[in-house]
Parts: C-alpha cells; sequence; structure tokens
C-alpha cells in the first residue's frame, strides 16, 4: 500500500464524511436526546468503516486491533448520546474496552521501564486521552479542530517514516473530521456528541501509542506523542486539578472548563476557539522537531512557549 493509495482513501473518507453530514443536516436526522443534533460521530464512524472496508489492507490484524476499540468506544458514547450513563458506569465501559485494546497488543514498548508499567503506562494514558477529548467537545469546531490538527501531525510522521497501517488510520482521521468540520464549525449545525470526541480520542490514543518515535541517536522522541498531545492532555490534566483543589466530584459534570471560564469573562466563542487551536498547532509543531531534529532546544523554545500560554491561561481564569 503506497503513500497515493492512502490519499486516495482518505479522499474517500472525506468525500463520504462531507456527503452523509449534508444529508444528515439537509434532512433534519437527530441524533441524541439534546436540542442540538450530534450526528458527527456516527457520520465519521461510518466513513472510517467504509473506507477500512475498501482498503487493500481490510483483513489486516494491525487494522482491526485499531477499529475493534474504537467500534466499541463509539457505541458505548452513541448510547450515552441517548440516555446518559452514570459516571461510574460510564467510566467502568471505557476501563472494559481499553483493557481490551491492551489485550490486543496496544501496549507502549519502552525498553527503558519494567514491561508491567508499560501496561499501567498505556491503561492510564488512553483513559486520559478519550475523556479529554470529552471534555473539548463544548464549543463551536473546538474539538474537530484539534483533532484535525492532531491527526495532521500523525500524518506528517507517518508520511516521512512511513509507517502503513498508522497512515492510514491518521489519513481517515483527518479526512473524515474534515469532511464534518464545516457542519460543526462557528454557528455549528452539529456535534460529535459522545459518540464521536471518545471514540476518536480513544482511537488517537492508541494511534498515539502505535507509532514507532524514538531512535538511538535522538532518545527524547520517546515524548513525541505526549507532546503531540499535550493540549487536550494538559486541559484535561488542568480541569481534573481544578475540581479536585475546589472539592468537587471529577466524575460529575460541572461548568468549569477552561473555555467556558474563558466564555464567561466575555470572550466569544470564535477568538476562544482560534486559541485553543493555535496552542495546539504550537505542541503539535514542537512534537514534530521533537521527532525529526537533533535541535533539542528548538523542539523545547515551542513546546515551553504553548505551556506557557496554556497555563496563562488557566492561571487567569481559574
Amino acid at each position: 500500500m503506497s503513500r497515493v493509495d492512502i490519499l486516495i482513501l482518505g479522499l474517500v473518507s472525506f468525500s463520504l464524511s462531507f456527503f452523509l453530514s449534508r444529508l444528515f443536516y439537509k434532512e433534519n436526522i437527530k441524533i441524541g436526546s439534546k436540542e442540538k443534533t450530534a450526528f458527527g460521530g456516527l457520520v465519521i464512524f461510518i466513513s472510517i468503516f467504509f473506507t477500512l472496508v475498501i482498503s487493500p489492507v481490510r483483513a489486516e490484524f494491525e487494522v482491526w486491533r485499531l477499529f475493534l476499540p474504537f467500534a466499541l468506544m463509539f457505541i458505548l458514547g452513541f448510547v450515552d448520546d441517548y440516555r446518559e450513563f452514570s459516571p461510574y458506569l460510564k467510566l467502568l465501559s471505557q476501563a472494559l474496552i481499553v483493557i481490551l485494546a491492551i489485550y490486543l497488543g496496544i501496549v507502549t514498548k519502552i525498553i527503558y521501564i519494567h514491561p508491567t508499567l508499560n501496561y499501567i503506562i498505556t491503561f492510564l494514558w488512553l483513559m486520559i486521552i478519550l475523556n479529554a477529548f470529552n471534555f473539548l467537545d463544548i464549543l463551536d469546531g473546538l474539538s474537530t479542530g484539534i483533532i484535525l490538527i492532531i491527526a495532521g501531525g500523525f500524518s506528517f510522521i507517518g508520511l516521512l517514516n512511513f509507517q502503513p497501517f498508522n497512515l492510514l488510520f491518521a489519513f481517515i482521521i483527518f479526512f473524515s473530521v474534515l469532511g464534518f468540520l464545516p457542519f460543526n464549525y462557528r454557528s455549528a449545525k452539529a456535534y460529535l456528541g459522545d459518540s464521536g470526541s471518545l471514540s476518536l480520542g480513544m482511537l488517537l490514543g492508541m494511534l498515539s501509542i502505535s507509532f514507532s518515535y524514538a531512535r538511538e541517536q535522538n532518545p527524547w522522541a520517546l515524548f513525541t506523542p505526549v507532546v503531540i498531545m499535550g493540549l487536550p492532555f494538559f486541559d484535561f490534566i488542568y480541569v481534573t486539578a481544578r475540581r479536585i483543589f475546589q472539592g468537587k466530584s471529577i466524575f460529575k459534570k460541572s461548568p468549569d472548563h477552561l473555555a467556558i471560564l474563558m466564555q464567561d469573562e466575555g470572550m466569544t466563542s470564535f477568538s476562544i476557539v482560534k486559541k485553543f487551536h493555535f496552542i495546539c498547532f504550537l505542541f503539535v509543531l514542537s512534537a514534530l522537531a521533537l521527532q525529526f531534529s537533533s535541535l533539542l532546544i528548538g523542539a523545547m523554545v515551542v513546546l515551553v512557549y504553548a505551556m506557557f500560554l496554556f497555563f496563562y491561561l488557566g492561571v487567569k481564569y481559574y
């Protein structure tokens, strides 16, 4: 499977996602129990599934071990969009799906630590990342734009290193989300819903583990997935820490997300989204520098700048 084949499959997923989004919008198809429809998750899931089915690697285990946990997380989110689970049942269901992914071989392979720690790190990483994207699905275009930027970063890594299976998933995530974006960005007509944010968070989390990063001449590249996922990761840490310090349950929804606090201070949704997307782009840029350059100082400068912006906003709107 060549780069051109993968690009064509990506364009197929874009076309299908855009067509289905337009169809669902024109036919006023309602998904979820909230006032505004959440057909994004379903549209993107169908696009990814169909693209994988017609791909030349459709029978490969590497493809379906990524797809199965993604599909189960989609089903969990889809049901939750209609009938909201209790936080504990939802968390337990997520944990079981993550354990399945680990059983299928989606595990970090950090050679410097004990194998058991790799399993623990994988579990915690996937649980944090899938919920981090769920946290970010609160403003028009916020979560979809961040997914797009991060998937673009993984696509770049996959293109240069040419890891076909990972590149395929990065491309079809990028293009299927791009097809839905016009219906979600600024005056959104539809949202991702839990079905989209949880499943795509799970898929990106697994994808981040599946890539090979570290090389002998650049062991710092091992941290590439943490940096490329920097914005959703640190946003999750910020919200969780804020709830703990204020004596709130970390499992129950509350209007204490950084983006919501900025909105309460009078910033427009579009301005907030642009700021978050810019910070996310800086994280991805620093991750690419960390991955492909021996200029560690340059990568660290960009990373520190991105983290400064994020935590400056966090302190300002605490």
